[in-house]
């Protein structure tokens, strides 16, 4: 609007793009003068529609009010227990400090036993749902071979040296003490009875 040979913002809602309205109070095109031109949403001090303006706006949550969105947290002090991760929820943990009992903190913010091998004791390695086991394979296993995440010395008589069989997954030399499928598997003066 021309006034007085200057350019004014608005001198009403005619004045406005479409979808907007004029603030009276400052001659200025905006998207709301208050709650009842936003809908099912709230208008802020800005004079824009957002989703919240107070707490009460977001059962369950709080109000950013920076943003003007319903967020699970802020500040910490809105978790239950846990943290306020920066994207705005609850999560257990942010790093490592804290979580207790020699856990740590997991890439979904979640205390576990372990992340990678070298936070196991030991040469134990992190294994299938962040515990740590004995063993993955065999190369874990300073000799011997990997059982159900377990380092044995033996599975079979292949494992073990020329002469001894696996029984009871320890090698043996014992004649009569071991399972056998070929002669070879055999000490000299006995024969394998399948």
């Amino acid at each position: 609007v021309c006034a007085d040979g200057v350019c004014a913002g608005c001198g009403s809602s005619l004045d406005c793009q479409a979808g907007q309205l004029c603030d009276p109070a400052t001659s200025d095109c905006v998207d709301c003068l208050g709650d009842g031109d936003c809908g099912a949403t709230h208008c802020s001090a800005a004079n824009v529609c957002v989703q919240c303006t107070e707490h009460a706006h977001c059962p369950g949550q709080v109000c950013d009010f920076a943003a003007g969105v319903c967020r699970e947290c802020i500040t910490d002090a809105h978790c239950t227990s846990g943290h306020c991760h920066p994207s705005k929820t609850c999560v257990e943990c942010l790093n490592s400090t804290q979580c207790t009992g020699g856990d740590v903190c997991s890439s979904n913010n979640t205390c576990v036993e372990c992340v990678v091998d070298g936070d196991c004791a030991g040469a134990w390695v992190c294994g299938a749902g962040n515990v740590c086991i004995e063993c993955v394979s065999d190369g874990d296993c300073a000799s011997g071979v990997c059982a159900g995440n377990t380092c044995q010395e033996c599975l079979s008589s292949a494992d073990c040296p020329y002469g001894e069989f696996c029984v009871g997954n320890t090698c043996s030399s014992a004649p009569g003490t071991h399972n056998c499928s070929v002669d070879t598997q055999c000490e000299a003066e006995y024969t394998c009875d399948t």
